[in-house]
């Protein structure tokens, strides 16, 4: 029974490091999950100011670097034009390369880099945005 007791704390000890429980990131994902990726990145943009916890700074910025995703295709939906989409998918590679440099071992931040560069090359035009694919791979 000890052994087991023994087992259980440190796997929840574990899960609490790789998994933050912030009320921040739970209203965020909250608000992900009913598709309100403006009031996301909004809310996330102000916490982050106030935020001292690496890891929280750094899963706050792949959430925005998220959200800034979900908020290009959604203007592309809307007809926003190919220059401004490109800004949006631009920015959304910047949130990931901050989340990056905050935790380099973390493969989140690579995703979400890779994912906005594949939206932007794709609003940029496949045969223009050939050359993201190499860095796409590498960073998956």
């Amino acid at each position: 029974m000890k052994r087991a007791y023994m087992i259980f704390c440190v796997l929840t000890m574990a899960t609490v490091g790789v998994f933050p429980q912030s009320k921040v990131l739970d209203e965020a994902d909250h608000l992900y999950d009913l598709g309100r990726h403006d009031e996301v990145k909004t809310f996330l943009l102000k916490e982050l100011n106030h935020t001292t916890n690496r890891n929280d700074k750094f899963e706050m910025e792949w959430r925005i670097a998220r959200a800034t995703m979900e908020i290009g295709d959604e203007k592309e939906d809307q007809g926003l034009g190919k220059e401004a989409l490109m800004e949006h998918f631009k920015e959304g590679v910047s949130w990931a390369e901050k989340a990056i440099a905050t935790d380099a071992n973390n493969p989140i931040g690579y995703f979400w880099k890779s994912a906005n560069l594949g939206r932007w090359g794709e609003v940029k035009g496949i045969l223009e945005s050939l050359n993201m694919a190499k860095e796409m791979r590498g960073l998956l």
